[in-house]
């Protein structure tokens, strides 16, 4: 993610970062923050008021219906009555969205990488005392199930 945010301006990167953080409702790697350490905006937009506290747009939330407002972060100044406490955009980093996401999928594969087996042997039981108790077998019209020989 580091190295995407470095070279977001490229264009190469852009879609795939803004995706992720749509997607994954995060913004940069542990923070919003981590976007003030980068040069995100392209060679195209030639304002020179853009300050090192400006994040993408991808990072705006749409869970809180509010303007959002991803420039100029830390200058209060610019934004009269605007509450800096509940900024609308994501303040979570990708990093720990991703962790979480790889945790659970983990998780997943762990539980049926043993639920999986557990059910085979439990098939394979239930299929051989099926196998011994067969009435075709059965001597005097009583059927005995079995797992291993009785002598």
């Amino acid at each position: 993610m580091k190295s995407a945010m470095a070279i977001y301006p490229d264009g190469n990167y852009k879609p795939l970062v803004d995706r992720i953080q749509m997607k994954y409702k995060c913004c940069g790697i542990h923070s919003y923050e981590d976007w003030f350490q980068y040069k995100w905006y392209g060679k195209k937009i030639l304002k020179t008021d853009l300050t090192n506290d400006d994040i993408p747009f991808s990072c705006c939330s749409d869970d809180i219906i509010v303007p959002c407002i991803h420039h100029g972060l830390k200058s209060k100044i610019y934004y009269n009555q605007y509450n800096f406490e509940k900024l609308a955009i994501w303040k979570e980093g990708c990093e720990k969205k991703y962790l979480e996401i790889y945790k659970s999928r983990l998780f997943d594969l762990y539980a049926k990488s043993l639920i999986i087996p557990i059910l085979f042997i439990i098939q394979n039981f239930v299929d051989r005392i099926l196998q011994t108790a067969d009435s075709t077998v059965c001597i005097n019209e009583q059927c005995d199930g079995w797992i291993c020989r009785r002598n």
